[in-house]
């Protein structure tokens, strides 16, 4: 009897073919036919190289008597590359001169290898660049790292934009309002800020006619280095024509109001609708559909306070107010 055999013992990146042959212990010389799993190819030498996964054949015959026999096998396969995850930005941090930044594998493995190519004469700390996940950088720009798998040879790529000097400025507050309504805008991220309405305060009540764009940079000094940010928040302006009268047709219940935080909005409602709740400062912390009726809210663990809630539908408002929570 003759067996089909084949080395290595899978089809990999770094091994994509393997050979083929027929093995016994028997020394009856034979003829044999090699084949493979579909688009099919033959051959009848041994050590035949063969390059795609699945099951093969072996057909031989007995060059002695012409007895045919048959013998199989399947040839598996490996080549899965490592999973990498795109990254964000990374800021070095204001007055710092280095930021940590990873390859961003989605799972780790000690078969995984690294390299790291970055920006010229950057430094890292990862000696080399290389055989490192994480690794310390000094310099901005654009850090490219070679994932290998070494049990397979499959490689991945992925990359790292590093930001230096530079402050993450966030803006809360109230984007949408009916018109002559004030919303107060705050924001945060750094030590100092300038509005573009002239304001040099983290805070700005904004009272908009139209549709509006706020800027704010914000300046923050860390020894000898001063780092800026901006960002920017739409204010949308509701003409909310008739919303006094709408909110009669509504029946609008909030109850109990004081509250803990759990309480009930009993609506008059054609269609769904939306809450959204708002801190002291403008942010929202709290969102949930509302339908015709009975609906339960709870907002968690909120701390206490007073909250202003919104109610739309559409992007439209149908009523506001207060939500004071003990």
């Amino acid at each position: 009897l003759y067996s089909l055999v084949f080395t290595p013992s899978v089809i990999t990146c770094a091994n994509p073919c393997v050979a083929l042959s027929p093995s016994s212990t028997s020394t009856v010389p034979v003829t044999f036919t090699i084949s493979s799993p579909p688009p099919t190819q033959t051959a009848t030498v041994s050590g035949a190289l063969m390059c795609t996964p699945g099951p093969y054949t072996m057909t031989y015959m007995n060059q002695f008597n012409g007895c045919i026999g048959t013998a199989s096998t399947v040839v598996p396969q490996n080549v899965i590359p490592p999973a990498v995850v795109p990254q964000a930005p990374v800021y070095i941090p204001c007055g710092s001169s280095t930021v940590a930044i990873s390859a961003g594998t989605a799972s780790t493995s000690p078969t995984y290898s690294y390299s790291w190519d970055g920006p010229p004469a950057a430094g890292m700390s990862c000696p080399g660049g290389t055989a490192c996940a994480t690794s310390a950088v000094n310099m901005p720009g654009i850090y490219n790292v070679y994932v290998v798998n070494t049990a397979n040879g499959c490689s991945a790529t992925n990359s790292v934009q590093v930001i230096a000097g530079s402050v993450l400025i966030s803006v809360f507050g109230n984007n949408t309002i009916c018109s002559g309504e004030t919303t107060t805008l705050t924001a945060s991220g750094a030590t100092t800020y300038t509005w573009n309405t002239g304001a040099n305060t983290s805070s700005i009540a904004a009272t908009p006619t139209i549709n509006t764009t706020y800027t704010v940079n914000g300046t923050t000094t860390s020894g000898s280095t001063t780092c800026v940010g901006q960002t920017t928040i739409d204010v949308t302006v509701n003409p909310c024509i008739g919303i006094l009268e709408y909110e009669k047709e509504l029946g609008l219940t909030i109850a109990p109001n004081p509250n803990t935080g759990k309480f009930l909005v009993i609506i008059n409602l054609k269609q769904d609708a939306e809450i959204l709740i708002f801190n002291s400062i403008g942010q929202e912390v709290f969102r949930q559909n509302v339908r015709n009726g009975k609906n339960e809210i709870n907002m968690g663990t909120l701390a206490k306070g007073i909250y202003h809630f919104n109610i739309t539908q559409n992007k439209q408002p149908l009523s506001r107010g207060k939500i004071l929570i003990e």
